[in-house]
């Protein structure tokens, strides 16, 4: 265990703790709750174990917390704060990005933009700077032998300042827990994310990283537009062999749609 996972946090060290609102990209967890909280003047999410858990729930949890504590710190990840694990219910202390995930952000921009109530202005230069925070934190869980595996818009956090953390890790923490195994993580929702020898149910890879890294610069770019949108998911393998790839989209500049093309994922 390390030192940042054996920090304990007491259960009275909380205050205004009011449940997390579910939303298209906050789903709910059939064994985990979530809250906001302020701890020490700072805003902090709780991940509460909820008391109908199972043994094999309870062991996920604190070997979630394990997982995330082993790979270590790092500026793009969100910071796990530590643990409460003296008396029920457990708890895992992570550290809470204001503007939440990135794609009900751009979501919300693009809405905010289109009345002119925006309170930022996300650039080209801007989605620079985010893309190289992500990259980061692939690079850094890459040198970790931690394939992220669920690299997409929903799985990024967006702080004040508009600084990005990479979150997600579920699957990544499945495949570990499921180690030798060769069965993969299926969800439909992921497919338009995966790379094309993922979809052929080989393994993934840092290099389908890196192919989804891609995918999320497209969401970036066109401020949330999905992916491949009148292609089905089931289809998509047969319509990327045929190589067919995603267009640039019209406000993304060739520089912009350059380096995406050396990530292997073409507009």
């Amino acid at each position: 265990m390390s030192t940042e996972m054996s920090t304990e946090i007491q259960h009275g060290s909380f205050q205004q703790i009011t449940p997390l609102a579910l939303s298209f990209t906050v789903h709910p967890n059939k064994s985990v709750t979530l809250y906001h909280a302020i701890k020490d003047q700072r805003a902090v999410i709780l991940r509460v174990l909820k008391a109908t858990a199972n043994t094999r729930e309870h062991q996920a949890f604190l070997g979630f917390a394990h997982f995330l504590s082993d790979l270590g710190p790092h500026p793009c990840l969100p910071l796990l704060l530590g643990p409460v694990t003296v008396g029920p219910p457990l708890i895992m202390v992570m550290e809470e990005l204001v503007n939440r995930d990135l794609l009900g952000f751009l979501w919300r921009y693009r809405q905010e933009h289109a009345h002119r109530t925006a309170t930022c202005n996300i650039t080209e230069k801007q989605i620079f700077i985010m893309g190289g925070h992500i990259a980061s934190a692939l690079e850094f869980l890459h040198s970790k032998n931690c394939t992220h595996g669920n690299v997409q818009a929903r799985s990024v956090l967006v702080g004040q300042d508009l600084s990005v953390k990479l979150w997600g890790f579920g699957p990544a923490f499945h495949r570990r827990m499921e180690a030798g195994s060769s069965a993969e993580i299926e969800l439909m929702e992921m497919r338009k994310w995966q790379a094309p020898e993922v979809l052929a149910h080989r393994p993934v890879s840092h290099s389908s990283d890196i192919w989804s890294f891609g995918i999320l610069l497209y969401e970036m770019v066109t401020f949330g537009e999905p992916p491949f949108p009148k292609i089905m998911a089931c289809e998509l393998l047969q319509h990327l062999q045929r190589g067919k790839s995603l267009q640039r989209p019209a406000n993304c500049s060739i520089s912009l749609y350059v380096k995406d093309r050396h990530t292997n994922t073409q507009f």
